[in-house]
């Protein structure tokens, strides 16, 4: 996977993420993976997925649904704080990017949100930004 995204070019990434589970599989190990290798991947990730400005959204989209939010959001939670720092880092700028996450996506938002432990601080940082800059998503949070 990290070989087809150090391409950064969208015609390569493109159909590597449109291909089901195939990136998004990635994430379900993380969580056992080595903290330095999971760092690595998370800034691979973030440099030449998040952050690349010729990505089509709808593929970041069709990547960063529920389920990879989900694991990213496990990271939260690792004994590593370098692992909790670059996912509290990805999910900050995918969360914060209101092109990317529009109103038609504030269910996923709303239950990244409700999902999170507030009372954790990285958890809590994360759902501060959803809802500052998702207004829909944060009337619904509080009902």
């Amino acid at each position: 996977v990290l070989s087809f995204m150090r391409w950064k070019d969208p015609t390569i990434i493109g159909p590597v993420l449109a291909t089901k589970g195939f990136v998004s599989s990635v994430f379900t190990g993380l969580k056992d993976d080595d903290p330095q290798e999971v760092v690595g991947f998370l800034k691979e990730v973030r440099e030449n997925i998040v952050m690349h400005r010729h990505l089509p959204r709808n593929m970041k989209l069709f990547l960063f649904g529920g389920f990879v939010l989900r694991h990213l959001c496990g990271l939260l939670s690792a004994e590593d704080a370098q692992v909790i720092d670059a996912a509290r880092l990805i999910l900050r700028e995918l969360c914060s990017d209101t092109f990317l996450f529009r109103i038609q996506q504030r269910h996923l938002l709303l239950d990244l949100c409700m999902a999170l432990r507030p009372l954790r601080e990285p958890q809590q940082e994360v759902i501060l930004v959803i809802l500052r800059l998702h207004p829909a998503v944060h009337l619904q949070f509080l009902s």
